[in-house]
């Protein structure tokens, strides 16, 4: 499995919109390891578990700005 990924390769992946990401991306969750071309690359695993933890926090009720703080 590819160790760096795009955003639409981790919503593909996680059966999320790509939206959801880019949005997390501007919050700050997010943050590429590296950019070819326009397109930025993200740390597969690591992105995987800050997007779980986001979700997990959101069922729970938090906003995104209170998760951000954590």
């Amino acid at each position: 499995m590819k160790k760096e990924i795009s955003l639409a390769e981790l919503a593909l992946e996680l059966g999320i919109n790509k939206s959801k990401l880019n949005y997390y991306q501007l919050m700050g969750f997010l943050n590429p390891v590296s950019v070819v071309g326009k397109r930025g690359l993200f740390d597969r695993k690591s992105s995987l578990k800050i997007i779980k933890k986001i979700e997990a926090e959101k069922k729970k009720g938090k906003k995104l700005k209170e998760i951000l703080k954590v």
